[in-house]
């Protein structure tokens, strides 16, 4: 089994980074904390996809399926 460095780098510092901004966060504004740390998250992976097709876009015209 292989590990990536820079991804799991990369997921470490997210955790990392998240879990810092829940514990500076207020108490009673940690939910909304929350929510906005995952609405983050989704946005990012989206448009980090986004991004990949359009620069690779020769390749995804003739395999549409590997987009999503």
């Amino acid at each position: 089994m292989t590990l990536p460095t820079y991804t799991s780098l990369t997921a470490l510092a997210i955790f990392i980074g998240g879990g810092f901004a829940l514990h500076r966060a207020p108490a009673e504004k940690r939910l909304q904390a929350f929510d906005v740390l995952i609405g983050g998250l989704v946005g990012g992976i989206i448009i980090a996809r986004a991004e990949h097709v359009l620069l690779n876009l020769a390749h995804f015209s003739f395999h549409r399926h590997e987009i999503l």
